[in-house]
């Protein structure tokens, strides 16, 4: 992540970059990444980029209905979700990205 940062802040040096991580598997975590991330920008949040991932290996047609669930349902959608209940992009709107993988 080092690296993406840094590339980030070298391509856009007018441009603030963050990085907020947490453990999709908890959700105290999860409840908690938006307040922190809001500290972390002074309150105002314009682009908010959810990149989740989890590492299950199993041929496609073999992997079980859960796993599924668990990379595109809970770790992408539920921290998007919540981020609406905090206002991370407040009142003028912004823009938010997820993936999963």
């Amino acid at each position: 992540m080092s690296t993406t940062l840094a590339t980030l802040h070298e391509k856009c040096p007018h441009t603030r970059v963050e990085v907020v991580d947490c453990d999709l598997s908890n959700m105290d975590d999860v409840k908690g990444v938006f307040q922190r991330a809001l500290d972390r920008m002074d309150g105002q949040i314009h682009v908010l980029v959810n990149c989740a991932g989890i590492q299950r290996r199993a041929p496609s047609v073999d992997f079980p209905e859960q796993d599924w669930d668990d990379v595109s349902l809970v770790l992408s959608f539920l921290p998007l979700d919540l981020s609406t209940t905090h206002d991370v992009l407040g009142p003028d709107g912004g823009r938010s990205f997820a993936f999963c993988s």
